[in-house]
């Protein structure tokens, strides 16, 4: 039974890979203006923020006062997730473990709640993406615990109605056929009432307003199925040099049929997914000659294998352009690969072996 309330906590690549992003988008402030959260680290964090650093750890912990060690063992979590998630899970989930084990042992207030709130919710789902599941079930249940026991102590920190809003729609959104199986759990979630919360921080003057936003476009984009992309247009205009905004409004215009606002400009990846998400926009614009670099670039950069399903494409690039050759080659690679892990992987290997360039 618990594998099973696990596997609910599993979506497919898509969302679990935005969803994950803004487990780790969250910003280290207080409502209170006259919050030190931020202190020193405040640069550090904006560079992780929107991923304008090349190198990890951003911080030194050692280094720090120990007021700001708590700080910074968040905001390394927050980089390693956002940094590493793609390319090496194992070190984001080791440096999201070393925060929980700091703040655990640590102080009880509203800054130290919500982080551990907040990287209980990361541990969750890097282990689901690992296909831990019996784990994510069990670091989920201690972020909603954790969240519970922060609306009580701390029912006025937007912070904290953040988080407790997020988990809201996250339960909330689990079909109405296994919300009993979440019940006998103690889960209980409200997508609309979580929601109108997120959109409510959204809307204010508050330091998480702009993640909340994001949240919001991409739940209502993945669950509801409601386009957020002129949204998201907006908000690239006005943080162009942002890889994470760009990540997601690339995942947007793909899932919306807009391959072209990918292209369109000279944008420059750091992130190797968005390597990816251009190939495929070449692809889908019937450029299969210009998506061909992007495969090859993603592959000498990344340190992830690329998923049957990514290679299928880069494969069907190779057909397009008569290069049977190279097609044959990356049949077989998809046929030989590991990294199965959605059922569009599995069909992507299935479709490759019973068509077999001639």
């Amino acid at each position: 039974m618990i594998l099973k309330v696990g596997r609910l906590f599993i979506i497919k690549k898509e969302v679990c890979l935005m969803v994950h992003l803004f487990f780790c988008y969250q910003v280290l402030a207080q409502i209170q203006p006259t919050s030190k959260i931020y202190g020193t680290l405040e640069s550090k964090y904006f560079e992780a923020l929107h991923y304008q650093s090349d190198s990890w750890p951003l911080l030194s912990i050692d280094t720090l006062a120990t007021s700001d060690k708590a700080n910074g063992y968040y905001i390394n979590a927050f980089s390693a997730c956002l940094f590493q998630f793609f390319e090496n899970r194992i070190v984001a989930e080791d440096a999201t473990q070393k925060a929980i084990n700091y703040l655990e042992k640590g102080s009880t207030n509203a800054n130290n709640s919500y982080y551990l709130a907040e990287l209980y919710l990361m541990r969750s789902l890097l282990l689901a993406s690992q296909g831990q599941n019996i784990n994510a079930f069990l670091a989920f249940r201690s972020a909603y615990k954790q969240s519970e026991n922060n609306l009580k102590s701390y029912p006025n920190d937007i912070n904290i109605k953040k988080t407790d809003a997020l988990i809201q729609t996250l339960l909330g959104s689990v079909p109405n056929q296994f919300q009993w199986v979440l019940s006998i759990f103690g889960f209980s979630g409200d997508y609309e009432a979580g929601i109108n919360q997120l959109s409510k921080i959204a809307g204010s003057n508050a330091n998480v307003s702009l993640e909340s936003e994001l949240i919001v476009l991409l739940l209502e984009q993945y669950i509801q199925n409601k386009s957020g992309l002129a949204r998201l247009i907006e908000l690239h205009k006005a943080y162009p040099q942002s890889q994470t905004i760009r990540l997601i409004l690339n995942a947007s215009a793909l899932k919306n049929n807009q391959s072209a606002l990918i292209i369109a400009d000279r944008f420059v990846p750091k992130i190797p997914l968005i390597l990816l998400q251009m190939g495929e926009a070449h692809l889908n614009s019937l450029k299969p000659e210009l998506a061909i670099p992007f495969y090859e670039n993603y592959e000498s950069k990344s340190k992830k294998l690329m998923t049957a399903a990514d290679q299928y494409k880069w494969w069907s690039a190779y057909i397009l352009i008569g290069n049977d050759k190279k097609a044959e080659e990356l049949r077989n690679r998809i046929l030989n690969n590991k990294a199965i892990v959605t059922e569009v992987d599995q069909y992507a290997q299935y479709d490759a072996k019973r068509n077999k360039v001639e």
